[in-house]
């Protein structure tokens, strides 16, 4: 039998995330206009200001969707063994805290191009 605090001990001694409302390096992030459908998931993007995008299943904010809205704000952060996840912060409090799905690839990529080079020829631009 676990506790609450048996698991969040068991992952902070695997490198796993801190579930403090506030952590130093912890970097706030834009929801994306660009969000994908992917099989049953509806995937929310959330952009770093480091210029790239990862994605987070919606359906995973259900418990927290009535509090989403007015200071609300999405974080970046980096797990001791180097891995990130994401925090879901009203003003100074953590709401959730959010894993993000593992579909980024070479071939979402691939397939993104080549929708955005139909789209040009679509336009006449290519």
């Amino acid at each position: 039998m676990y506790t609450k605090s048996d698991i969040y001990d068991e992952l902070l001694k695997n490198g796993g995330p801190c579930l403090e409302d506030a952590l130093e390096g912890e970097r706030i992030c834009d929801e994306s206009r660009y969000d994908l459908i992917a099989g049953n998931y509806v995937l929310h993007g959330l952009e770093c200001d480091d210029a790239t995008i990862d994605f987070i299943d919606n359906a995973i904010l259900a418990p927290v969707s009535d509090e989403i809205g007015g200071y609300t704000e999405f974080y970046r952060r980096e797990m001791p063994s180097g891995k990130h996840y994401y925090v879901l912060k009203d003003g100074m409090d953590l709401l959730a805290m959010v894993l993000p799905l593992q579909v980024l690839s070479d071939e979402l990529a691939g397939n993104l191009e080549e929708m955005a080079n139909m789209v040009y020829r679509a336009m006449g631009k290519k």
